[in-house]
């Protein structure tokens, strides 16, 4: 976005954007100089003018001053901390030519007013770190904590790291296309709303075992979600990654309640035995027709587990019509048993759209393995049954057949019930002409 003030270039909203004028718009930074997005008088989007910080981080008390805290090699050390019940309406973390990370430390709470942090490298690749320890806390006053992380002029992106306790009942956004990590040290993040990365990365990675997020996650088109650690989220979260985005579990392991979406769930190569595993439910595509991906990433003695555990489920949906197909899992790049359905597991379906009556065959798996992997080996030659399925559409239980490198659905959709009542009209009146 390049607004008045630098090449002379406006957007303007006109008069029906709904947002209001003289507000700032918390999810659009500037990813060079760490300034928040805001609409002015005259409905054009510009830059807010933050009060600048550059030596005493102490000041920044003001719930609603728009601060950016600018920190050079000889503006800020080891040990800068916020004094007790730090605020603003926003906080930005901008390091123009430092030699050095930058560190700012939390002594009890730091509350940000409107929902935003941003930070952004002028001439350097080095991390700026929020740090606290147990009893501190980072929150805000607004519903979203919108953190955004940007780009400099010369591709410079360094990492915002968080290591210090998010709480509060709000949301958190993830946006620009620079590096955000969740880190710290037996300091779990405690807000209770949904984690959304809208691009860039987002790196989870506080002490394993301790949970860096404690709700549901959105991966967008665009975003990454990368596990750092071992066991950083939620048992109980749902995590849909869209179409286009990425959940890289890496070597760690990790324990979910749903997959949902059309991206990729990606186990890098490595040394270390890692087991991602669902709970409840597995259901590809984003509330429509989709291919979820699970590229296990492994080769030689290697083992990425994707474990199902006893009752959980893929949640399928079909189409019954020309040329299109229904929800479907692909598997690359795994070795014998790496995918393991733990006692029964359920195909659930449901059909979408038209119910076009006839006899259809989706398939709902394939496998592609570079390690000379069959289907049997694979460990899903048999064990999964079909579990809810709409008795009014299907004219019996669909089959499953298991075909070397495919699984596939056969099954057979009836006319819906107000085509059968119509053709029964018909007929009715039919015969009462020919009576008559």
């Amino acid at each position: 976005l390049t607004s008045a003030g630098t090449n002379g270039s406006v957007v303007n909203l006109g008069s029906n954007h709904g947002l209001g004028t003289d507000v700032l718009v918390p999810w659009i930074t500037d990813g060079t100089m760490a300034r928040f997005g805001m609409v002015d008088a005259s409905n054009n989007l510009a830059w807010v003018t933050p009060t600048d910080v550059t030596g005493n981080v102490s000041s920044i008390t003001d719930i609603n001053t728009n601060y950016r805290i600018v920190g050079n090699a000889t503006s800020f050390g080891a040990n800068t901390n916020f004094a007790s019940g730090a605020a603003a309406n926003t906080l930005s973390l901008y390091r123009s030519n430092s030699s050095s990370p930058v560190t700012v430390r939390i002594t009890d709470t730091l509350t940000v007013g409107a929902g935003g942090i941003a930070a952004a490298n002028g001439t350097a690749n080095l991390d700026v770190t929020i740090e606290g320890t147990n009893g501190t806390s980072l929150t805000t006053t607004s519903n979203v904590l919108y953190i955004a992380t940007g780009v400099g002029n010369a591709g410079q992106q360094g990492t915002l790291n968080i290591n210090a306790p998010i709480t509060g009942n709000i949301d958190v956004v993830k946006g620009g296309y620079g590096n955000v990590k969740f880190g710290g040290t037996n300091q779990a993040n405690t807000y209770t709303g949904t984690t959304y990365v809208n691009s860039g990365s987002l790196v989870i990675g506080k002490s394993s075992g301790v949970n860096a997020i404690n709700g549901n996650v959105v991966v967008r088109s665009g975003g990454i979600l990368d596990l750092d650690s071992a066991n950083q989220i939620v048992d109980t979260a749902t995590v849909t990654i869209e179409n286009g985005s990425y959940f890289k579990t890496d070597a760690s392991s990790e324990t979910i309640a749903n997959l949902a979406g059309g991206g990729m769930l990606v186990s890098a190569v490595t040394t270390t035995t890692n087991s991602f595993t669902v709970n409840s439910s597995v259901a590809p595509g984003d509330g429509g027709i989709g291919t979820m991906t699970l590229n296990l990433g492994t080769t030689g003695g290697t083992n990425s587990f994707f474990r199902m555990n006893t009752n959980a489920a893929f949640t399928m949906e079909l189409t019954a019509a020309s040329g299109l197909t229904g929800d479907r899992v692909d598997f690359f790049n795994y070795n014998a048993g790496e995918f393991l359905l733990v006692g029964s597991n359920n195909i659930n379906l449901t059909l979408l759209g038209t119910k076009t009556p006839g006899t259809y065959t989706n398939t709902i798996f394939r496998f592609y393995s570079d390690n000379g992997t069959t289907l049997t080996n694979s460990a899903i030659s048999s064990g999964l049954t079909i579990g809810t399925w709409s008795g009014s559409d299907f004219a019996s239980i669909p089959t499953i057949a298991y075909n070397g490198t495919t699984i596939d659905l056969a099954y057979q959709v009836v006319p819906e019930p107000s085509t059968i009542a119509l053709i029964g009209l018909t007929g009715i009146a039919a015969i009462g002409y020919r009576i008559r």
